[in-house]
């Protein structure tokens, strides 16, 4: 899911406060992950309005491809780049790429 691999990222980068994050469990895997507290922040409940966003076109098969870049705070430039592409058959496949600067 978009909204795991976003809120793992911004955990692992420590873009937000420990306490605007969750940790849940993947009931199919097992495994265990941080993800976004609803209304611990407005830029967090921003970004779940987003990515609730995405997840409309992707089930609509809309969205070919989604960038989510981290930017420097002072000089705005790119620090980091995921590129997330979908492909549609019968079920929807996702490829991940990342690029830093």
């Amino acid at each position: 899911c978009i909204n795991t691999a976003i809120s793992t990222l911004c955990y692992v980068r420590q873009i937000f406060d420990d306490h605007c994050f969750e940790l849940r469990r993947d009931k199919r895997k097992s495994e265990t992950y941080q993800s976004f507290k609803k209304g611990a922040n407005k830029d967090i409940d921003d970004i779940l309005k987003w990515t609730e966003s995405v997840m409309d076109a992707v089930q609509q098969r809309y969205l070919k491809q989604l960038c989510f870049s981290f930017h420097g705070d002072d000089d705005g430039r790119l620090l980091e780049c995921y590129t997330f592409t979908f492909s549609y058959d019968e079920n929807v496949s996702i490829s991940f790429n990342n690029s830093t600067s």
